[in-house]
């Protein structure tokens, strides 16, 4: 029929195109315009499965194949499924349960390791705090910490900078290159001056990246590792240098 034929009745997609039209209708569920693709019969699809569907905005999209597309994604999926039994020297089969597994065992050993990780933060920050001295002028007591560490990631510099924070009189300006990305925390204790958030927002447009939080404690990241240590001293040269 014509487009203009098409337009009076109940499609289930508007035609793309103008002129004669050719409809498929399935009984009482669907009528729609012809995509395009024609087979002479239905052997020509071949199987069709279904792989998942979900509800998104009041429909169903369901996510389908059909012929040697199949063949194709069971032969990748079997790769997948056979590297990752041999992994676990097991079968096929078993390699979900033996996989959730493995996860929840990831889980617990990270809830230990960071329960473990608040101790040694302790310590550690102790032990810096011996090695350093009044930092700002003659009289002062202010007492910075300045350090740049390898491979430490945001949650553990975080618990360094808490542990150093709830000493008196100090400032912690804190770094990592933690692979290709420079990690950031910055914290004061409750007596010191200085805003922490407004450092480390100056801080992270330096290495090109963003951060921010309280005046008191602030952390942030970028990908210009280079200039973790610029960044830094001017962060540095901010509490000295008031």
């Amino acid at each position: 029929m014509t487009s203009a034929e098409a337009a009076t009745l109940s499609l289930r997609k508007e035609p793309a195109r103008e002129g004669e039209l050719r409809l498929i209708e399935i009984g009482d569920f669907d009528l729609t315009p012809c995509g395009g693709t024609h087979a002479s019969a239905t052997a020509e699809v071949g199987a069709i499965v279904v792989r998942s569907w979900e509800r998104a905005r009041g429909l169903t999209r369901i996510q389908f194949m059909a012929g040697v597309r199949i063949v194709n994604d069971y032969r990748r999926v079997n790769r997948t499924a056979t590297a990752t039994a041999a992994v676990f020297s097991a079968g096929r089969e078993d390699s979900p349960v033996l996989v959730a597994k493995l996860i929840d065992d990831h889980k617990a050993l990270t809830r230990r390791v960071r329960e473990l990780e608040a101790i040694t933060s302790r310590v550690e920050a102790e032990e810096m705090l011996r090695e350093s001295s009044p930092s700002v002028g003659e009289g002062s007591e202010l007492r910075l910490i300045e350090k740049i560490f390898s491979n430490r990631d945001a949650d553990s510099l975080k618990q360094l900078a808490k542990a150093l924070m709830v000493h008196p009189q100090v400032v912690a300006l804190l770094g990592s290159r933690d692979g290709d990305t420079a990690r950031l925390v910055f914290a004061r204790s409750a007596d010191a001056t200085g805003d922490m958030n407004a450092l480390m927002r100056k801080a992270c447009e330096m290495i090109e990246g963003r951060g921010g939080g309280r005046p008191d404690l602030a952390q942030g990241g970028g990908k210009n590792i280079a200039a973790l240590a610029a960044a830094m001293s001017v962060a540095s040269q901010s509490i000295t240098q008031p």
